[in-house]
């Protein structure tokens, strides 16, 4: 089974990773990465609010991202979109959303 995050709101609730952070973005997914690696490697989907990480000399598109790494693609809503609404619109568009693989 594959696991559906809402990335910033998963950050809301860390002791040691904070939403004013420049960075927060980057923190959980490396720590998702460690999770993977130690449970099994499932597969996960993060949507993030339409407010990405900025990469200089990097735009980042609002679909699937280069932060995403093997087992873990990363998604930013569209403008004047949250995660929810992606999220949502996600599981509309897929048949079996849990049994699929990134």
């Amino acid at each position: 089974m594959s696991l559906i995050i809402d990335g910033h709101n998963l950050i809301g609730i860390l002791p040691d990773i904070h939403l004013d952070q420049p960075d927060d973005e980057l923190r959980l997914l490396a720590r998702l990465r460690v999770y993977r690696a130690q449970s099994g490697g499932r597969s996960m989907l993060v949507f993030f609010d339409s407010s990405p990480v900025k990469i200089p000399g990097q735009a980042l598109p609002s679909q699937f991202s280069d932060l995403s790494s093997p087992g873990i693609q990363v998604c930013f809503a569209g403008p004047g979109q949250t995660a929810d609404d992606a999220i949502i619109a996600y599981l509309r568009s897929v048949p079996s959303p849990g049994s699929t693989q990134w």
